[in-house]
């Protein structure tokens, strides 16, 4: 419901509004997003990006054969939540606290970082439970009486750690990602597969504890969330306090260019 009353305040996409030739909604857009009238050097800036990455043709062919848009395609695919089927009125209420709270935590800690350390943090958290799902079902002799609290301890910590990485992150970045001329052939493909994604791994979950037991599935989370968190290193980039274009650079692996001293010319 807030975001239904909020999100029509928003202004448009500067970039959206430059591609669509209205320069002058794209300065007051820009204005609104930086939050200072002097914006002009950003908005030559801006200019100048857009029109060099709306220069590509932005095909389908280039959104796999470019490497910059692979690497675009890798790193949103990498942010796939696993979390379990276990969303209750609590959980929501935290998600959104926490999640008010994420937006400090990743501008001080970076996009990388964030997510590696949620991640990381959950798998830990994923193997714990699997732990104790497995002496539950295969130990019965071991009295767990004690320890009823653990899983709600465990989605409680998942909710926290999640909240600072896994599950911001993924859908901040997305649209960091991908070139002005393939940004909507990007996102399609991506919110296809997170969609795709999200509704295998309901399935999914269903499945192996049906058909295995609860401890399954969040021994098969854990070790996705552990692969992941020493993937992101090479897979994720770090997109904090960079424009557009400076992510398209980092992505096509193009150091800036540097400013040469002029030197002076040899005497014959």
């Amino acid at each position: 419901m807030s975001f239904l009353v909020l999100f029509p305040f928003m202004p448009e996409s500067p970039y959206f509004l430059l591609r669509k030739g209205k320069d002058e909604q794209a300065k007051a857009a820009l204005k609104w997003l930086r939050r200072k009238t002097d914006i002009e050097e950003d908005f030559v800036q801006l200019k100048a990006d857009v029109q060099r990455q709306t220069s590509e043709k932005g095909t389908w062919k280039e959104l796999v054969t470019v490497e910059a848009n692979r690497k675009a395609l890798l790193a949103g695919k990498s942010g796939s939540n696993l979390s379990p089927d276990m969303s209750t009125l609590v959980y929501s209420g935290m998600v959104l606290i926490l999640n008010s709270a994420t937006c400090f935590m990743t501008e001080y800690l970076g996009r990388r970082r964030s997510y590696t350390y949620s991640i990381g943090a959950c798998a830990i958290v994923l193997w714990i439970l699997g732990t104790y799902f497995v002496i539950d079902e295969f130990q019965p002799q071991i009295d767990l009486s004690s320890f009823q609290w653990v899983p709600l301890a465990g989605l409680v910590c998942y909710t926290i750690v999640s909240s600072f990485g896994v599950m911001m992150i993924p859908t901040l970045m997305l649209s960091e990602l991908f070139s002005a001329s393939i940004k909507s052939k990007g996102l399609m493909i991506m919110s296809f597969i997170i969609g795709a994604g999200t509704t295998s791994v309901i399935q999914l979950f269903y499945f192996l504890n049906t058909t295995f037991g609860m401890f399954c599935p969040f021994m098969l989370f854990a070790a996705c969330s552990t692969v992941s968190s020493v993937l992101t290193n090479w897979i994720v980039p770090e997109t904090k306090g960079m424009t557009l274009e400076e992510i398209q650079q980092s992505l096509k692996k193009k150091k800036k260019e540097s400013v040469t001293k002029s030197e002076p010319l040899p005497q014959i």
